[in-house]
C-alpha cells in the first residue's frame, strides 16, 4: 500500500531513467561504499553519501518504482550504518528520523529514534527542536485523519488512503531503519519516552473503535477538545524535558515558539513557553524586551490592529523598565523606539508618537545618569 502511494505522488517524468544512468549511480554507489569503509570517521564523507542516495531517489520516474524502493532500502541502511560509527552526531539521527517520518511515513519510527538521539545527547538543541516539532507534526496527521473519518465535526471529502498513509506504521516495509541497540544508549529510558508513552497509550485507547460505530458520547471523548494528546500534551512534555536539559538559553525558547506558531491550535503551548520565559530570564533585558514586542510577530504591517499593538508593546516596555531599571534595558527600549521611528517613515502620526517616546526615554536616562552622578 506504501509502495503504491510513493508512486502515486511521484512527479512523472517525460525522460525515462536509462541502464546506463543506472551503471553510473551503482558504480558511484560502490566508490562510497569503498570510502566510507575505508574512512569510517569522517562524518561529512557519510552525509556526502546520504545526499547522494536522496538525489537518486528524488530523479526517479514513476516507472521506476523498484528501484526507487532499492534506494529506500539502501538509505536505511546506510543511516543506521553511519549512526553506530557515529552516535553523538546529532545531523544524522535527526535526517534518519526524516527519512522514517517522510519517505517510510512511520511517524513512531521517527520518534524513537529522536528520542534514543536524546539518550546519548540530551543537551543537543537541534535535537529537541526536531523532536518538538514532530510532536506538533503528528498532531496534525492525526487530526487531518479524524476530520477525514468523520471523528470530529463533519467527514471532509478527498482521499482518505492518502491521509492514512501519511501516519500508516505498516512495519511489513523493508526500509524501515534497522538500528541494534548501541553500548553509548546504556538501558535506562528518557522521562520524556516514559510519559510519552502513557499520552499516545491513551490516545490508543480512545480511537480503538470503529468511526463508523461511535455513539455521541464517545465522539465527545474522543473530540479534539477533550483529547489531550491533540492539545499538545506531548509536545508540552517534550518542552518541558527540553528547558531542564537546556535551561539558560534564550534563543532555543524563541524557536520553539516559533515552531509551536506554524501549527493550528498550538496557542496554548506557544504561550506556555513565553511564560516560562518571564519566569526563567527575570533580570535578562534580551528577554524582557523580547516578551515587550513578541506579539507583534503575529500582527501584519498591513492590519488596522499594527498600532493597537505598538503601543501595547510601548506599555509593556515601560511596565518592564518599573521592574527592571537597567542600562541595558533602556537601551533595548529606545532601540525598538528607533526601529519603529524608522519604519513608520509613511505615518507621519505614529512617527511623531515614536519620537515624541524616545526623546522622553532618552531625556529619562540623562536625568537618572545625572542623578547618579551627583550622588
Amino acid at each position: 500500500a506504501l509502495r503504491r502511494q510513493r508512486k502515486q505522488r511521484k512527479q512523472q517524468h517525460s525522460a525515462k531513467t536509462t541502464l546506463s544512468d543506472f551503471s553510473i549511480t551503482q558504480r558511484i554507489i560502490a566508490i562510497f561504499e569503498r570510502a566510507v569503509v575505508r574512512h569510517p570517521e569522517d562524518v561529512q564523507l557519510w552525509l556526502q553519501f546520504v545526499e547522494f542516495i536522496k538525489s537518486r531517489r528524488r530523479m526517479s520516474t514513476g516507472d521506476a518504482d523498484e528501484e526507487d524502493d532499492g534506494h529506500s532500502r539502501l538509505l536505511s541502511q546506510v543511516f543506521a550504518r553511519a549512526i553506530s560509527a557515529h552516535p553523538y552526531e546529532s545531523q544524522l539521527w535527526i535526517k534518519a528520523a526524516a527519512h522514517e517520518l517522510e519517505v517510510n511515513m512511520n511517524g513512531s519510527a521517527a520518534r524513537a529514534l529522536l528520542q534514543r538521539a536524546l539518550r546519548l545527547i540530551s543537551d543537543d538543541k537541534e535535537l529537541w527542536i526536531e523532536y518538538f516539532r514532530l510532536e506538533l507534526l503528528l498532531v496534525e496527521k492525526i487530526k487531518a485523519r479524524r476530520r477525514v473519518l468523520g471523528i470530529d465535526g463533519e467527514k471532509e471529502t478527498g482521499d482518505s488512503d492518502e491521509v492514512q498513509a501519511t501516519g500508516s506504521e505498516d512495519t511489513e516495509d523493508a526500509g524501515f531503519i534497522d538500528l541494534p541497540q548501541l553500548d553509548e544508549e546504556g538501558g535506562q529510558d528518557l522521562m520524556v519516552e516514559k510519559l510519552t508513552e502513557k499520552a499516545l497509550a491513551q490516545l490508543d485507547q480512545k480511537t480503538a473503535a470503529s468511526a463508523g460505530n461511535l455513539t455521541e458520547e464517545q465522539r465527545a471523548a474522543m473530540s479534539q477538545q477533550t483529547n489531550a494528546y491533540l492539545q499538545g500534551a506531548v509536545a508540552q512534555i517534550v518542552f518541558e524535558q527540553a528547558i531542564q536539559a537546556i535551561s539558560d538559553d534564550l534563543s532555543f525558547r524563541q524557536e520553539l515558539i516559533a515552531i509551536a506558531g506554524q501549527f493550528a491550535g498550538a496557542e496554548q503551548l506557544r504561550q506556555r513557553v513565553l511564560d516560562s520565559i518571564g519566569q526563567d530570564f527575570v533580570t535578562d533585558a534580551d528577554a524582557r524586551a523580547y516578551l515587550c514586542s513578541v506579539h507583534l510577530s503575529t500582527i501584519s504591517t498591513e492590519s488596522p490592529e499594527l498600532i493597537d499593538g505598538l503601543q501595547l508593546a510601548v506599555e509593556n516596555f515601560k511596565q518592564a523598565l518599573s521592574e527592571l531599571d537597567t542600562p541595558e534595558m533602556w537601551a533595548k527600549y529606545v532601540e525598538f523606539l528607533s526601529q519603529w521611528l524608522d519604519a513608520s517613515e509613511s505615518m507621519k502620526s505614529l512617527q511623531a508618537y515614536f519620537a515624541a517616546q524616545r526623546k522622553r526615554a532618552v531625556a529619562m536616562i540623562s536625568e537618572s545618569r545625572d542623578v547618579r552622578l551627583n550622588e
